[in-house]
């Protein structure tokens, strides 16, 4: 394990755009939490210099490459952790036999988006290459999320030349806005998937992201609580 250099962090903590860094997932380890990475912290990806702005983390669902459901989980106990950098993102999934590590450098952005919900939040980041789906812990505010896609596209647009040209696909007005409750089949349309009345519910989607849509329904009086229980009971018994 990296030696923690506790004055550092809590120098790039101070510098940070957004209090979502901080020391517990920089430093992770039972010293400051339970949450942690398997091999190494948070801070020693980090390269020299370089300052991080945002720092997000998910317990249970680690990180969709691709489609949102070819999802890499961290093992029990482990967490996968997000972090945007002044020149990066690099994703951290805890694995017992070695922790997975994705990045991808601002200039390679094509597109980003997040989603919201009861469980747990998305962020999706687009390249030429692939798609990843970040997912976040519901603790999270959406003011963060926001903030984080809008730090994401300066990052992006300041590191592509002028000569450039962004993916119209992926910048369309729809992609600049929040995506819908199920973010489309896979979330790889680049485009906003328009909710239905039943709030997009898809027979093929993960029983516990229908779960969050129904309780959204539920509290919009779109559904009552016996309707709701009901198909929640029916869905908690899939898993």
């Amino acid at each position: 394990m990296t030696d923690i250099d506790e004055p550092r962090i809590r120098a790039m903590v101070d510098a940070a755009d957004h209090d979502s860094v901080t020391v517990e997932l920089l430093a992770g380890g039972d010293r400051y939490s339970q949450l942690y990475l398997y091999d190494e912290p948070v801070v020693s990806y980090l390269e020299s210099n370089e300052q991080p702005h945002y720092t997000f983390f998910n317990e249970m669902k680690g990180i969709g490459i691709g489609g949102k459901r070819d999802t890499i989980t961290p093992d029990s106990g482990g967490l996968a952790a997000i972090t945007i950098t002044d020149r990066r993102t690099f994703m951290i999934v805890g694995k017992e036999d070695g922790d997975e590590f994705f990045e991808v450098p601002h200039g390679d952005v094509t597109g980003v988006e997040y989603s919201r919900g009861l469980m747990k939040h998305r962020l999706v980041i687009r390249t030429d290459d692939t798609t990843y789906h970040c997912w976040i812990d519901s603790s999270y505010e959406e003011s963060a999320l926001a903030a984080a896609t809008d730090a994401l596209r300066r990052y992006r647009d300041r590191a592509r030349s002028p000569g450039d040209s962004i993916d119209a696909r992926a910048e369309s007005p729809a992609s600049r806005s929040p995506m819908s409750s199920d973010g489309g089949e896979n979330g790889d349309s680049g485009g906003d998937a328009a909710p239905s009345a039943a709030g997009g519910t898809d027979s093929a989607d993960d029983p516990l992201e229908t779960i969050e849509r129904l309780a959204e329904l539920n509290e919009q009086g779109v559904i009552s609580d016996e309707e709701f229980e009901e198909k929640k009971r029916d869905l908690l018994d899939q898993l």
